[in-house]
């Protein structure tokens, strides 16, 4: 149950950040940071997914042995999420280019608060995860 699970969660996240890759930022692949803004899209969709899948009550049909549906709900209703809190991207690319000192040093406090709480929120799926497959 466990591998159908996993690749139930890893192709919901493959194909909605796929679905979701022309909404990247085209001026970000100039800095080379569209690539780490996808990957980190791609790595709370898929854990977000998992963990959402085996939680939910299992519904609609099964495939090898296990339910798809939740899978695909949660990770659709994660994926809009993470789209409607996405910055608008052209004023971000324009801001940055003009922003004082002042901003670029609050701007650093913001990136290092938001890399500490995208690892809390791995943590917290993988253990919501293991805690899953451990109480079955």
């Amino acid at each position: 149950m466990l591998f159908v699970d996993v690749m139930f969660a890893l192709l919901v996240a493959v194909l909605l950040s796929l679905l979701f890759l022309p909404l990247a930022d085209p001026y970000r692949e100039r800095a080379g940071g569209s690539s780490g803004a996808l990957l980190f899209f791609f790595l709370v969709l898929f854990f977000a997914t998992w963990a959402g899948g085996v939680w939910l009550t299992p519904v609609g049909p099964a495939l090898w042995g296990g339910y798809w549906l939740p899978f695909v709900l949660i990770g659709l209703f994660v994926a809009l999420l993470l789209a409607a809190a996405a910055e608008p991207t052209r004023r971000d690319y324009l801001r940055r280019k003009t922003a004082p000192v002042q901003e670029a040093e609050a701007e650093t406090v913001a990136v290092t608060f938001f890399g500490v709480l995208f690892w809390i929120l791995m943590i917290g799926l993988a253990v919501a995860v293991i805690a899953r497959y451990l109480s079955v």
